[in-house]
């Protein structure tokens, strides 16, 4: 029961260690500079670090502890992964809006970058494949952002465009 209830302190610690050093550092170098870090090396780096910390309890006897880091270098992987995934969708939502609707068989998509308050909107149709792409800046007011380009204004409130073809629709 020991070994148990030092498995489940190191992974608490884990948990903790790997949602504040992915959340408030990693994740923002990853959108920044791409080729900052992979998750493979990332998960490979967790893996190494709770290897060499149970070889030295292995060398220095401590059985205690050997068992507990042994279990982790199993589950921290798999525990990363899921911060990564949580830590990523956070950052998602706090940083970007996107939808897509569909009018008169012609598709538009809507991507809205809150951090470089910026927007892009694609206009395209399918039987002639062509697209047109609309590009501007954003202004937050109370609970909605106002779409500016150099020739339209567009409403993104409650999870709606308003102003497009002169109507509301959804973002899905």
């Amino acid at each position: 029961m020991k070994n148990a209830e030092k498995v489940i302190g190191i992974i608490v610690i884990d948990i903790l260690l790997l949602w504040i050093l992915i959340r408030y550092y990693f994740i923002g170098k990853f959108y920044s500079n791409p080729e900052f870090f992979s998750i493979t090396y990332l998960i490979i780096f967790v893996v190494l670090i709770n290897l060499i910390i149970f070889a030295i309890l292995h060398f220095a006897k401590r059985p205690r502890f050997k068992i507990a880091f042994l279990a982790n270098i199993f589950l921290a992987p798999m525990i990363l992964l899921l911060i990564l995934t949580k830590a990523n969708q956070k950052h998602l939502a706090e940083n970007y809006v996107s939808g897509n609707f569909k009018f008169q068989d012609i598709n538009y998509s809507v991507f809205i970058n809150k951090k470089k308050q910026n927007f892009l909107i694609t206009k395209t149709d399918p039987r002639t494949n062509k697209t047109n792409v609309l590009a501007g800046k954003i202004e937050f007011q109370k609970n909605r952002i106002i779409l500016r380009s150099k020739t339209e204004n567009y409403i993104v409130e409650n999870d709606s465009i308003k102003g497009i073809e002169g109507r509301n629709f959804k973002l899905q």
